[in-house]
Formats: structure tokens, C-alpha cells, sequence
């Protein structure tokens, strides 16, 4: 009877000291130039910024006065929609939220605190499908799913809260005429030409600085607003532009839902002061709650 031949055993990958699945690898060098790069474009697009808010600050008053008379009067919130974590159910009126890393579409969070003071929101939206889908999703949905089914994707408890109110001034920027008045103003900024020069050696386009009411509204309503101020700690087009409005004292934007279209609020409290306007939660809230209703006396509380 033969003896049958011992097969070869293969050696065991999992005891190999070398690393095949290695998904890159840097030198020294490369990590330095990568170093530089980051800290030259870091200093482009902050004196990309500098230039621009100097501009602003020479133009401030009338920015203040054509936003403030582009607003809609006595805006009423009714029966609309908010969201917070079930752990903050008992204050649902806090912005404290918006405060976090990086901050919302329309307000600063806590990037920068010398150079880009934070400032809180409320965001809200006009019905519960676009209230949720504006949190959970950070794509437009999905055709074959309706809002609440693509949305609720995250295993997570929330609730959702509906709000009423009034509030003196609301910009709307769904309505490109209200901000023609503005655009005019910034649309006779300009930058020197080093900026230019230095794009070009960072291989980045040009700056594009806004001339019309259709371009401000695109930016405001990117899809990736968050890239700056993740990458970079410099607030978004956005979020400069809510801290315009917010220091003209006007009492919210009104904008349209990037999923549905629909409308939402983000709702600038700490400017109820000395005006007419709150926020209440029309129905009866549970005992626990802090603050069922925001307006010009404890506005402070939505920081809480």
C-alpha cells in the first residue's frame, strides 16, 4: 500500500510577521510637505476671509438697515416642528445644541472663540416629515422611500416637539428680491491680488465672491457647509451670513429644506429681547420641564 504524499501546509497568514493589508504608508518627507501645505492653505483662506469681513465692517450700518427692511413683519410660527434628543426632552427649548462643534447652517458653534464668537440657533421646520429629515439625513432621500421611512435610520430615541410663536423680523432668503439690496453692497467687494496668486500655486480656483442674489442663495444652502469649519475652524458662507443677520437683530431665516423643499426656521432667541417675539410649546409639556415658553425675559435660557 503506498503512502500517500503529505501535502505542503501553507503558512498560517495570521502568524506572518509582515503586513500585507497595509492601506498606505508615508515617508517623513511626505509628511511634512503635507504639513506645509495644510498650514499655507490654512493662511489663504484666512486671509481670504480677513479681507472680506474688513470690507464688511466698512459697510456694516447699511448691511444692518437693507436686511432688517427686507424683513417679513409679525412672522407667526404655528404648529411647527422641532427635534432634540430624548435626553434633553425636558428642555426642548435650549439651543444649547447648536453651540457644539461646528455649529449649525446659520450660527457659529464653538470653532474659534477669539476670532468667531458663537452664537445659538433653534432650528425648526414646518411639519414633522421635513423636521426629521433635515436631522437624520445628510443626502436627499430616496425616491423609493417616503421622508420618515429613509430618515429613521439611526437607532436612536429622540422627540419631536411642536412649537408656536411670533417673532418681530424673519428674513426670508427663499425670496431672491429680499437680498438684492444686500448683494448690491457686497457685490462691490474685491480682493488683492496676491489672493488670487496663491490659489493658484495651492492648485485651488480662484475665489468667486458673490454678485448676485441667485449665487448668495446656492451657498447658503451648500450641501457641504460643514467642510470649512470641520477642516479648518472658519465658519461657512452660511454661518457668516446668520452672523450678519443675528447681529442686525433680527429675530430668524427663513429657508427652504434642502429634502422636501418645505420651509424651516432657524430662530436667533437671544435677539427676543427687548421685542415681542417667542416660542411656546402649545401642548401641555411634562412636569419636568424647564421653560415652556422663550421670549424677551428669559431669553437666557435657551443657553442652558
Amino acid at each position: 500500500m503506498k503512502k500517500g504524499r503529505r501535502s505542503k501546509r501553507k503558512p498560517n497568514a495570521q502568524r506572518s510577521t509582515e503586513y500585507p493589508l497595509l492601506l498606505d504608508s508615508f515617508s517623513i518627507e511626505q509628511i511634512l510637505n503635507n504639513k506645509g501645505r495644510f498650514e499655507k492653505t490654512y493662511k489663504y483662506h484666512w486671509d481670504y476671509l480677513s479681507n472680506l469681513a474688513f470690507q464688511r465692517k466698512q459697510v456694516k450700518r447699511e448691511l444692518t438697515d437693507v436686511l432688517r427692511t427686507a424683513c417679513i413683519e409679525q412672522f407667526t410660527v404655528n404648529n411647527w416642528f422641532r427635534i432634540v434628543p430624548h435626553k434633553y426632552s425636558t428642555h426642548p427649548l435650549s439651543a444649547k445644541g447648536s453651540l457644539k462643534f461646528p455649529g449649525g447652517r446659520f450660527n457659529i458653534g464653538r470653532i474659534d472663540q477669539e476670532n468667531y464668537p458663537s452664537f445659538p440657533a433653534l432650528y425648526l421646520a414646518e411639519d414633522q416629515a421635513t423636521c426629521i429629515q433635515e436631522v437624520f439625513l445628510t443626502e436627499k432621500q430616496h425616491r423609493e422611500f417616503s421622508g420618515t421611512e429613509y430618515a429613521l435610520t439611526r437607532a436612536e430615541s429622540f422627540s419631536c416637539i411642536r412649537t408656536s410663536g411670533l417673532l418681530d423680523l424673519v428674513l426670508d432668503i427663499s425670496a431672491y428680491d429680499r437680498l438684492d439690496a444686500f448683494v448690491k453692497l457686497i457685490g462691490n467687494f474685491s480682493l488683492p491680488k496676491y489672493i488670487n496668486e496663491e490659489a493658484g500655486k495651492l492648485g485651488m480656483p480662484s475665489p468667486r465672491l458673490i454678485r448676485s442674489s441667485k449665487l448668495l442663495i446656492r451657498e447658503l444652502m451648500h450641501d457641504r457647509w460643514k467642510h470649512m469649519p470641520t477642516l479648518f475652524d472658519i465658519p461657512a458662507n452660511s454661518q457668516v451670513f446668520g452672523q450678519i443677520v443675528f447681529q442686525a437683530g433680527i429675530g430668524g431665516i427663513l429657508y427652504p429644506s434642502k429634502h422636501t423643499g418645505k420651509k424651516c426656521l432657524a430662530v436667533f432667541p437671544m435677539n427676543f429681547v427687548n421685542t415681542s417675539s417667542f416660542l411656546e410649546l402649545p401642548d401641555e409639556p411634562p412636569k419636568e420641564t424647564i421653560v415652556a415658553r422663550i421670549d424677551g425675559q428669559n431669553a437666557h435660557l435657551c443657553e442652558s
